[in-house]
């Protein structure tokens, strides 16, 4: 594995609750200040949210829900400008505050690192985002399920206005638009890590920067998930605080409390922000991904995960847990994750003397994917001011925190050190996603720590040593190969439209069928596909294997908050209020009672998390969100992995469920094709390095060769999309890059010529 090459931070801006900038944030922290508050009667769409916090032994889970305190950004309209990006400010308007919020801390962290924002530059941007329906996809859907109900003249009379149909792309879009309205020439991409997921993003950036991809790349994370429904999913998971609370590491801790908010820092090679003079906020010296495993489920976090995480971290960088300071935990004040996470950090850092804890958890609530992030710019800004604050509300420690090297802060003390502040973040998501982040105020002495410098080292050759693939209706990649690329493919049955069922094992399988019944098809889709691609190899290095499943968020999801909020959507179609019993009977039709296996069932990172369940894969895995390309940006992630020896195999995969009213509407909103079949499909890849490919005596359908390769004889070169596939198979949005990879690699085992026009990806080689 090489060292981590050191990154500068050189920009951050935040949109959060009752902070609108770093400067307010660290003014409330330092200021002892709770930013949490009530919920308003428009943030959970109900008249009346005291109705759903019911005490009733009968009533649903998802209906007993405790407190509707949460953080909650207010006041955005005052700040936000329209026409200062460069995209049609009509367009800007129509978009859920998630994309505007977005937009706006990615222009002004650009701002604050001294960069003309409309300047054309080698960058790009990853963000993390938990891919749970915004308010606008609810409004998107419902429309569509109203029109269906009622018909579209009734609609268009009604209180039910559909908003701007782009919104249905809420996963990966916001990323395009920001590196289109920053004019990064490098593009983005979106990752769903849960509550990891700022981190992950951060750590992909870097990746980009010092593969030499990028000079300048933004990362963080955004959040406007619809309040009832987050509020509503963590009651099923019993995870939210019945007191209404956020206390992390507090003795009485007991449950989260979900916020909701935007944060990016923006990032360029050490070198090169010292060469351009750029102010340096802090350096990133490593950052560790893993995941827990088989674990003991994906609602328990595993302090085993956690710990690969840090060592993870810590391997190349240079430093050792004896050179931090500070942990700013990822303690969410649930009983068993904060226990959890005292136990990994006690196991790391047991060498270590009086390290300081810290948690901005207790100051805002659980920022979900933009928590880690936020955690860094507070450390940031904590060390900019020479000062550790105190965590707020902690009058009582966690008991487990006896007889370890950590210490909370229960005080607010000088930050004292006897060389250069340094401090770790940590987050951990649900389903078993783990990172920890190396930070240090001063760069000064990088280089004599032998961390590596500009050199880069080779990188060696990947195999496809599997592919595995569904679409319509067929039943395997046989049935792709004869549909995709046989002469009799375009009259092939069953080669596009919906996908009638689905077939997962049940022997051997982590899930009781039960739960599987719960979960959205992409999850199930996913894990079936992955069960064929692994039938097809010979040896598999789970513990140091990654899964990357690109993906958006399905539409089906909105029927969880529809559910609970039936009764307003029916009054604002201008029906009739119906009986209490009727109305039950309508909800048992939308979407059963919700459990935590529903909830669970619509976790978008999750997709990727079952795979880790189910065969205890170890490394680094998220959902990977770009639209179209989402499974091609999945497949780059696992290149750079293995190339730098992270991991030793990796799952690649994409999936896209759209061949439904919601999805179909919005593509013939968005993207109208004339004659446009959309298909559910799936497809998943094994890659290893060629070296272990050949060692494992694996099939290779084909070879993906380092940028810097000389061409091989009888390679492709595939690098842009292709639609002839389309025409055959129909069209399967966030799968359809990976299906043309997919039919690539096929027609290069078998040495058939693909009947497709264009390129896909990278340089593509026979074996």
């Amino acid at each position: 594995m090489t060292g981590f090459r050191p990154i500068a931070i050189v920009g951050q801006a935040c949109l959060l609750p009752g902070a609108h900038s770093p400067a307010q944030l660290w003014s409330a922290v330092a200021g002892g200040r709770d930013l949490l508050s009530r919920a308003s009667a428009a943030t959970w769409q109900i008249a009346d949210q005291r109705r759903l916090m019911r005490t009733d032994a009968g009533a649903p889970p998802a209906e007993k829900i405790p407190t509707d305190r949460g953080g909650y950004v207010t006041g955005f309209d005052a700040v936000f400008d329209p026409a200062a990006h460069r995209l049609e400010r009509a367009l800007v308007e129509g978009l859920d505050p998630l994309f505007q919020w977005l937009l706006h801390v990615g222009r002004g962290a650009m701002l604050d690192a001294g960069i003309d924002p409309g300047q054309r530059l080698r960058g790009g941007a990853v963000i993390g985002n938990l891919s749970y329906p915004t308010y606008a996809l609810n409004a998107v859907a419902t429309a569509v399920w109203a029109e269906e109900l009622l018909g579209r003249a009734r609609v268009r009379k009604t209180g039910l206005a559909s908003p701007d149909r782009l919104n249905r792309f809420m996963s990966g879009l916001p990323a395009n638009l920001l590196c289109e309205s920053l004019q990064l020439t490098r593009g983005g991409f979106m990752v769903d890590a849960a509550c990891a997921s700022s981190l992950y993003a951060i750590k992909f950036a870097c990746d980009w920067l010092a593969s030499g991809r990028a000079d300048v790349m933004l990362a963080g994370g955004v959040s406007r998930v619809h309040g009832l429904t987050i509020h509503a999913g963590f009651t099923t998971l019993q995870a939210l605080s019945p007191s209404g609370r956020s206390r992390p590491l507090h003795a009485q801790a007991d449950g989260l409390i979900p916020s909701e908010g935007a944060a990016v820092i923006v990032l360029k090679r050490l070198e090169d922000a010292q060469r351009d003079g750029s102010r340096i906020l802090g350096v990133i010296r490593g950052v560790g991904l893993a995941n827990d495993g088989r674990g003991s489920g994906l609602l328990v976090p595993s302090a085993a995960g956690q710990v690969l995480a840090m060592e993870a971290a810590y391997r190349g960088s240079g430093l050792t847990p004896a050179d931090i300071d500070l942990i700013e935990c990822h303690a969410t004040g649930t009983g068993v994750g904060d226990a959890t996470e005292i136990r990994s950090c006690a196991e790391v850092f047991a060498g270590a003397r009086g390290v300081a804890l810290a948690s901005l958890k207790a100051n805002i609530g659980h920022l979900l994917p933009v928590a880690g992030v936020a955690g860094l710019i507070k450390v940031l800004q904590s060390m900019a001011h020479g000062v550790r604050p105190a965590i707020l509300h902690l009058d009582e420690v966690n008991p487990a925190l006896a007889g370890t090297p950590l210490t909370a802060g229960v005080e607010t003390t000088e930050w004292k050190t006897n060389s250069v502040r340094r401090a770790a973040v940590n987050a951990f998501g649900f389903g078993g996603n783990n990172a920890h982040l190396l930070v240090e105020q001063s760069p000064t002495t990088v280089r004599a720590k032998g961390v590596p410098g500009a050199a880069l080292p080779a990188r060696p050759r990947c195999a496809i040593v599997s592919v595995a693939a569904r679409v319509g209706d067929g039943a395997d990649v046989r049935d792709f190969w004869w549909a995709a690329l046989s002469d009799a493919g375009t009259t092939a049955k069953n080669a596009a439209g919906a996908m009638r069922e689905i077939r997962v094992p049940l022997q051997g399988s982590a899930f009781p069928p039960k739960d599987l019944d719960q979960a959205l098809a992409q999850q199930v889709l996913t894990l079936e596909v992955a069960h064929q691609a692994l039938a097809q190899v010979k040896t598999m290095p789970f513990e140091r294997t990654a899964a990357f499943v690109g993906m958006g968020c399905d539409a089906e999801a909105c029927r969880f908050g529809l559910n609970l909020r039936l009764g307003e959507f029916l009054a604002d179609a201008g029906l009739a209020p119906v009986a209490a019993e009727r109305l039950d009977a309508v909800r048992q039709k939308i979407m059963p009672v919700p459990v935590a296996a529903t909830t669970l069932g619509l976790m978008p990172n999750v997709v990727t998390n079952r795979l880790n369940r189910q065969y205890g894969l170890g490394g680094a895995s998220c959902a990977v969100s770009a639209e179209q390309l989402s499974g091609l940006h999945g497949l780059e992630l696992a290149l750079q992995a293995l190339q730098a020896g992270e991991i030793d195999a990796a799952l690649v995969g994409a999936v896209d469920v759209g061949a439904e009213p919601v999805h179909t509407a919005a593509l013939d909103a968005v993207l109208p094709e004339a004659g446009r079949v959309v298909s559910d499909g799936a497809c998943m890849f094994i890659l290893k390095r060629e070296t272990d490919a050949l060692r494992d005596g694996d099939t290779i359908y084909a070879l993906i060769a380092a940028e810097s390769d000389p061409v091989i004889p009888g390679a492709v070169d595939w690098t842009s999309v292709a639609t002839a596939l389309q025409s055959r198979c129909g069209y399967c949005h966030a799968a359809d890059a990976l299906l043309h990879v997919a039919s690539a690699a096929l027609a290069l085992k078998y040495r058939l010529q693909p009947p497709v026009e264009g390129r896909v990806v990278l340089v593509w080689a026979a074996p």
